[in-house]
């Protein structure tokens, strides 16, 4: 079992736990992670022996060690907050006259990788934000935050990290099935498309030159990974993502901003090691862990979405890009050109 099946079987406990699925659906979604019924039934075994051993006791909610960027005010982020209360509805539309968004093509680690481009309509440059998706592939809810991202004056790029195995449209009738492709890539190749989607934005012309990323948990460990393994991405934002190796985190060169869950209690635990990595290496880092929120409270289609702490998670997000990314809000008065100015290269 490699780390992103051991991450991804042990979620799904939790979830059976916590009375959010039944027995048959993760006995299911196991074997279509483990690739058959009996390496599931181990993976189980495993992943029920592990949780059973955690600690009962909860991460403080908070700052740590200390606050290193300014949080974006809702001015600076009309129009992309996160929505009020959990809903499928996208808080920026694909027509959305600020932006363009479009799907792109670039060259992987072994083959093109399908992305979702989303930039300011506005000619200029700006800077480039990865966006890393959930465990369920490229779907709407990745495109609408790079979308956010778009409208709040960044060129954000969400790859399909699917693509090496065709990509995630052909699991659009049962999302479980990304699910399982996705933990038999194992961790290191997510890891290498993300950190080729940074590269290809830093060939556009509408880029600034800097780059960062963000991702969302799974995603959250695979930007862990690009940012102990690229020294060109300047920021990272992980949130509640499983740590990486530690004995990578010297390389880290990006001003990192992890983003946990006061309740995630799984996730927090494994990685207190890393925090602690951190500050012995003197990197530049904030770990911020949203008070009585728990894992993926971002997401605003999910069971656990949480309004209040989303929109700060959001503004501190935006200020941290800001700060390390060069990042500003688009201002009026100055539309794109027709058809958007200078166009994506297609790989």
């Amino acid at each position: 079992m490699n780390e992103v099946q051991r991450y991804l079987i042990e979620e799904f406990v939790e979830e059976y736990r916590e009375r959010r699925m039944g027995r048959r659906e993760l006995l299911r979604r196991a074997a279509l992670i483990m690739g058959g019924a009996a390496a599931a039934a181990a993976a189980l075994r495993e992943a029920e022996r592990a949780l059973a051993a955690q600690p009962a006791s909860r991460t403080r909610a908070g700052v740590w060690p200390t606050s290193l960027a300014d949080i974006a005010s809702p001015e600076r982020a009309a129009g992309t907050m996160p929505p009020a209360e959990r809903t499928d509805a996208v808080v920026v539309a694909p027509d959305d006259p600020a932006i363009r968004a479009e799907m792109v093509t670039f060259p992987g680690e072994v083959g093109d990788v399908r992305g979702y481009l989303a930039r300011p309509a506005m000619d200029g440059t700006f800077p480039g934000v990865v966006v890393i998706h959930e465990n369920r592939g490229l779907i709407e809810p990745n495109m609408d935050i790079a979308r956010r991202f778009a409208k709040a004056g960044y060129v954000a790029l969400a790859p399909d990290l699917l693509s090496r195995v065709g990509g995630t449209e052909q699991f659009a009738d049962d999302l479980a099935q990304a699910t399982g492709a996705i933990g038999r890539l194992g961790p290191d190749a997510p890891a290498a498309d993300g950190n080729a989607a940074a590269a290809y934005l830093g060939t556009l012309p509408f880029v600034s030159g800097a780059v960062g990323a963000v991702g969302y948990c799974f995603g959250g460990g695979v930007v862990w990974r690009m940012g102990v393994r690229n020294p060109d991405l300047a920021a990272i934002v992980p949130y509640y993502g499983p740590p990486p190796p530690l004995d990578e985190v010297p390389n880290l060169r990006a001003a990192a901003l992890g983003i946990y869950a006061e309740l995630d209690s799984r996730i927090n635990g494994a990685s207190e090691a890393l925090w602690e990595a951190l500050r012995a290496e003197d990197k530049t880092f904030e770990i911020w862990i949203a008070p009585g929120a728990n894992h993926a409270f971002f997401n605003n289609t999910g069971a656990n979405y949480a309004p209040e702490v989303a929109a700060e998670a959001w503004l501190r997000t935006l200020g941290w890009f800001d700060q390390y990314l060069g990042g500003r809000p688009l201002t009026e008065g100055q539309p794109g050109t027709e058809g958007g100015g200078a166009q994506p290269p297609q790989g």
